[in-house]
Protein backbone atom coordinates (compact mmCIF):
# COMPACT_ATOMS: atom_id res chain seq x y z
CA UNK A 1 0.00 0.00 0.00
CA UNK A 2 1.03 3.57 -0.74
CA UNK A 3 -0.09 7.12 0.83
CA UNK A 4 -0.72 9.36 -1.48
CA UNK A 5 0.45 12.96 0.26
CA UNK A 6 -1.92 15.32 -2.09
CA UNK A 7 -5.41 13.14 -1.74
CA UNK A 8 -4.50 11.85 2.14
CA UNK A 9 -5.42 8.15 0.80
CA UNK A 10 -3.83 4.81 1.17
CA UNK A 11 -4.33 2.86 -2.07
CA UNK A 12 -3.22 -0.47 -3.11
CA UNK A 13 0.10 -0.65 -4.71
CA UNK A 14 -1.29 -3.89 -6.77
CA UNK A 15 -5.15 -4.97 -5.43
CA UNK A 16 -4.74 -8.23 -4.66
CA UNK A 17 -8.12 -9.24 -5.95
CA UNK A 18 -7.44 -7.84 -9.19
CA UNK A 19 -7.57 -9.69 -12.14
CA UNK A 20 -3.74 -9.19 -12.43
CA UNK A 21 -2.55 -10.55 -9.25
CA UNK A 22 -1.31 -14.02 -9.31
CA UNK A 23 -0.60 -15.88 -6.05
CA UNK A 24 0.80 -18.68 -7.86
CA UNK A 25 3.57 -16.38 -9.27
CA UNK A 26 4.52 -15.61 -5.43
CA UNK A 27 8.15 -17.20 -4.22
CA UNK A 28 7.50 -18.33 -1.10
CA UNK A 29 10.41 -20.75 -0.47
CA UNK A 30 12.14 -18.77 1.65
CA UNK A 31 8.85 -17.46 3.63
CA UNK A 32 7.91 -21.00 3.86
CA UNK A 33 11.65 -22.08 4.99
CA UNK A 34 11.62 -19.80 7.69
CA UNK A 35 8.28 -20.99 9.12
CA UNK A 36 9.75 -24.23 9.11
CA UNK A 37 12.85 -23.00 11.39
CA UNK A 38 10.25 -21.66 13.64
CA UNK A 39 8.30 -24.94 14.27
CA UNK A 40 5.19 -24.09 12.89
CA UNK A 41 4.40 -21.92 15.86
CA UNK A 42 2.15 -19.37 15.06
CA UNK A 43 2.98 -17.12 18.07
CA UNK A 44 5.85 -17.09 16.31
CA UNK A 45 5.17 -16.88 12.66
CA UNK A 46 2.55 -14.78 12.71
CA UNK A 47 4.31 -12.22 15.36
CA UNK A 48 7.80 -11.66 14.27
CA UNK A 49 9.23 -9.18 12.51
CA UNK A 50 11.42 -11.33 10.29
CA UNK A 51 7.96 -12.55 9.28
CA UNK A 52 6.56 -9.40 8.26
CA UNK A 53 9.71 -8.26 6.33
CA UNK A 54 9.98 -11.57 4.42
CA UNK A 55 6.61 -11.03 3.24
CA UNK A 56 7.05 -8.09 2.21
CA UNK A 57 10.34 -8.74 0.44
CA UNK A 58 8.16 -11.78 -1.42
CA UNK A 59 5.28 -8.92 -2.60
CA UNK A 60 8.10 -6.56 -3.67
CA UNK A 61 9.72 -9.02 -5.40
CA UNK A 62 6.37 -10.28 -7.21
CA UNK A 63 5.38 -6.00 -7.88
CA UNK A 64 9.11 -5.48 -9.57
CA UNK A 65 8.95 -8.35 -11.73
CA UNK A 66 5.74 -8.13 -13.00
Amino acid sequence: MIYDDVTNTIKWRMNPSSNRFNVENLNIMKYTGWIKQLDYNPQKVGKTNLMYMEADEVFNAYITND
